[in-house]
């Protein structure tokens, strides 16, 4: 699976690059928020804790751009199943694709919002008694950037991060015809802010 997602992250590079007017890399850093979470038989929580990635945002104008990028996150957890504790670290990696919609406010100064999706992977140590986990995700991003120069810009931002653990389609006919639907859920969900 990891090699999938690093052909993905490098297909997700390229493929825009073609296309792109302006290139640009970014590195951020944040603080997440803690989270519980409940799901068949085990409660627990997810710590909050340092997060910190990397990216490629290809600008197709100077409002339109995609982005794909890498963010990780250790941190403590806990879990309780049944009868039996188990404790450790854990460590949460998002690979994300996205597109970026722009609001320039003046010459230097703008907003931005994301929608993202692709992929997390969970790798928790020995002592959480668990596997490695990777499993859809989705994510949006809002935040404004300042950029002072052509070469270096400060954005500050608040994102959310779920991976999504169940997902569902639904068909049905009625008296008004026939409807679909679909679904997901998950039981944790990561918020960032973030300054970059």
């Amino acid at each position: 699976m990891k090699k999938y997602l690093i052909s993905l992250l490098l297909v997700g590079i390229a493929f825009p690059c073609a296309f792109a007017q302006q290139i640009s890399l970014t590195f951020f850093s944040g603080y997440t928020f803690a989270e519980k979470f409940e799901a068949d038989e085990i409660y627990g929580r997810i710590d909050d804790g340092y997060q910190w990635g990397i990216g490629i945002e290809n600008a197709f104008n100077a409002e339109n751009a995609i982005e794909v990028n890498y963010q990780n996150m250790v941190s403590g957890v806990w879990y309780r199943r049944i009868f039996t504790q188990y404790e450790g670290d854990l460590s949460t990696n998002y690979l994300m694709a996205g597109y970026m919609r722009k609001a320039r406010f003046q010459d230097n100064f703008y907003g931005f919002g994301v929608m993202q999706a692709d992929a997390v992977w969970f790798i928790p140590d020995r002592s959480l008694a668990s596997d490695e986990v990777v499993r859809p995700a989705f994510g949006a991003r809002a935040g404004f950037r300042f950029q002072p120069t052509s070469h270096v810009a400060l954005n500050a931002h608040a994102q959310l991060l779920s991976p999504i653990q169940w997902f569902g389609l639904d068909f049905f006919l009625g008296i008004g015809g026939p409807n679909a639907g679909v679904s997901g859920g998950s039981t944790i969900s990561s918020l960032t802010w973030a300054d970059r």
